[in-house]
């Protein structure tokens, strides 16, 4: 038995940037929540580019979006830390409660590296440099845009 149905591929492709710096921003709030894959904490970002450099037309990345998943473990919070600093957001010091940038690995008052993070920060329309590039997702199955580095834009 047939059943022939009218499809349209549009929505799902998906739209690589060609390499350079660029300014993103979040399409959607970031989501709180635990892996599937490995059941630890992460921050799941959806990102568009915007401001390209000067060999990319805004054409080749109207139809860009960039997955992002931020681990919350302890030995992976450099992501974080950049993706907080690139957001402007101080780090507070758990031993000391003083506020410092995510840029420093350690509390200047105290040396403590232990800190609290607002995560409220990543809200839609936040808006950071990063520098992308194509590659291919953890199943080397599609490509797809990967964020190399987030930084500060000026």
């Amino acid at each position: 038995m047939s059943m022939l149905v009218d499809l349209d591929y549009e929505e799902s492709l998906n739209q690589i940037a060609p390499e350079g710096e660029y300014g993103i921003r979040l399409t959607k709030d970031a989501v709180q929540g635990i892996s599937a894959s490995s059941q630890k904490p992460m921050v799941t970002c959806e990102w568009e580019p915007f401001d390209p450099p000067p060999h990319v037309t805004m054409d080749q990345i109207q139809k860009c979006k960039i997955m992002s998943w931020i681990s919350l473990q302890p030995n992976a919070l450099f992501t974080l830390k950049e993706v907080l600093h690139a957001a402007k957001s101080d780090l507070i010091c758990k031993a000391c409660n003083q506020p410092y940038s995510a840029e420093i690995d350690r509390c200047p008052s105290c040396q403590s590296t232990k800190f609290s993070a607002d995560l409220g920060v990543l809200k839609q329309g936040l808006e950071i440099g990063a520098y992308l590039k194509p590659g291919r997702n953890q199943k080397n199955t599609r490509d797809v845009t990967e964020i190399v580095k987030y930084f500060q834009r000026p």
